[in-house]
């Protein structure tokens, strides 16, 4: 599956633009990184990759056709999204809320391949001791693993995750990109998710998508796009870059 965007600009209402002519080409068996200050679009741009936000200007060809001419179900077939958790989202059991996953593919009646597969995704992210517990009920770091698990339930060739490993201790943000970026590989589908972490994205990503202002700044491999003078000129922070392994880790000092 290759993902080609053009030319792709967003404003809400009247008000300024918040996406100004993004341009960027994503392949599959790959995990990409968007990465960028607070406020800079992140999240407007993910919502516009599958039409929860339809652009004002540009397309987004899935393999060369315009996803504008497609269902919603069309899109929820090949375009699965993992927003932000919410405390409030499911007053059901953990096991329901995965299983929603897959009503992109089954409709609305369970079956045992549902459920086969579902605690196949449970025991993956090692919450095999949540699939009766009240979603309401979890911590936020659990929250976010079922919101992980329910995006994995889509088997769609397309994952986008917004701010994943957010409430996730440091351990299982590793675990959870790892998995990700593995997933990516061994499946290949197209992996694209939003992170805060540089150097967790300098890591595991095959490409780093830079934005800054509503729009790409840079894009590329990690060890060409984190770079001592991307942290400054888009954060602001001064920093030192190390090459560890072949991989950029960055170690932030002073704001400038």
């Amino acid at each position: 599956m290759r993902m080609d965007i053009s030319d792709l600009s967003y404003g809400y209402g009247s008000g300024a633009k918040i996406l100004h002519g993004i341009s960027a080409e994503f392949e599959s068996s790959s995990l990409v990184c968007i990465i960028g200050p607070n406020g800079v679009g992140k999240s407007t741009f993910v919502k516009c990759l599958n039409r929860l936000l339809v652009p004002d200007t540009g397309k987004v060809l899935l393999d060369g056709v315009d996803i504008s001419t497609l269902s919603r179900r069309d899109i929820a077939m090949k375009i699965g999204y993992v927003p932000p958790t919410s405390r409030d989202m499911f007053s059901v059991p953990v096991l329901d809320a995965i299983m929603i996953g897959r009503h992109n593919l089954q409709g609305w009646r369970n079956t045992q391949e549902d459920l086969d597969r579902t605690y196949a995704i449970l025991k993956l992210l090692d919450i095999e001791d949540l699939a009766m517990r009240d979603f309401n009920s979890l911590s936020s770091g659990q929250h976010q693993k079922v919101a992980i698990a329910r995006g994995l339930a889509m088997e769609t060739p397309v994952l986008i995750l917004d701010e994943p490993t957010s409430n996730l201790d440091v351990r299982h943000q590793v675990y959870i990109t790892e998995m990700l970026r593995g997933i990516a590989k061994e499946t290949d589908k197209l992996v694209i998710m939003i992170s805060h972490d540089l150097n967790i994205a300098s890591k595991y990503a095959d490409k780093v998508v830079v934005m800054a202002g509503g729009t790409v700044h840079s894009s590329g491999p990690p060890e060409d796009v984190v770079t001592q003078d991307m942290v400054r000129e888009v954060y602001g922070v001064d920093c030192q870059v190390m090459d560890v392994g072949g991989r950029p880790v960055v170690v932030l000092g002073s704001p400038l």
